[in-house]
């Protein structure tokens, strides 16, 4: 789940497991998205998220930061914890 924030917007959005997972054993699933790699097939490196600014944000970006609205981190969080909680109970996970 990723929770990003703008100046007076905000995006919740979930993530799939990802390509190449199949649905199936819980297990297998969690086994495949271990193996999960920056990199596609081609050897291409995957984008990341709409809001950084590199492709594959594993460093701290705190200089680039964005200054949000007062009350939209609560917002945000509370839609991000919702969307958690229908994906745990949801029949298909």
């Amino acid at each position: 789940i990723t929770a990003a924030l703008g100046h007076d917007s905000y995006l919740v959005m979930r993530h799939g497991a990802g390509p190449g997972t199949r649905s199936g054993n819980m297990d297998d699933v969690i086994a495949q998205i271990q193996n999960l790699s920056t990199e596609d097939a081609l050897g291409r490196q995957r984008l990341g998220c709409c809001f950084c600014n590199d492709t594959a944000s594993l460093f701290n970006s705190i200089s680039d930061e964005t200054v949000a609205l007062p009350g939209l981190t609560s917002i945000v969080s509370g839609k991000a914890v919702e969307l958690f909680a229908r994906m745990l109970h949801h029949p298909e996970g």
